[in-house]
């Protein structure tokens, strides 16, 4: 019965001890996200791939997302050319997208 008590101790204090290492290297990571003529990009999709979670930058181009050391943030807009940054030590990521290299030249629109 003892042993059980030292065991459940010692697990206890492993689980607790991990979880605030995890909960220590998680950080607000902001930024802002511009156009290669140096317009802000309002609406942009920003996504962690390790936890799936997602913003999407305010109309000044500005965002913060939750992320650690080594996750990869994932940015794409519509017409532009989608772009992955590795978290490192600082807190401020700033990212200029590019447009596409397709395009469409033309619309042709068909009525029956």
């Amino acid at each position: 019965m003892r042993m059980k008590k030292y065991y459940f101790s010692f697990l206890s204090c492993f689980l607790l001890f991990s979880f605030s290492l995890y909960a220590q290297d998680q950080r607000t990571i902001t930024g802002k996200v511009t156009s290669a003529n140096g317009d802000a990009l309002a609406g942009v999709s920003i996504t962690n791939k390790a936890t799936g979670k997602g913003t999407q930058t305010n109309v000044e181009g500005g965002y913060s997302i939750e992320a650690a050391t080594g996750n990869t943030l994932v940015f794409s807009f519509v017409g532009f050319q989608e772009q992955s940054l590795t978290v490192k030590t600082g807190n401020t990521l700033n990212l200029t997208l590019f447009p596409a290299g397709s395009q469409l030249d033309s619309v042709t629109v068909v009525a029956m």
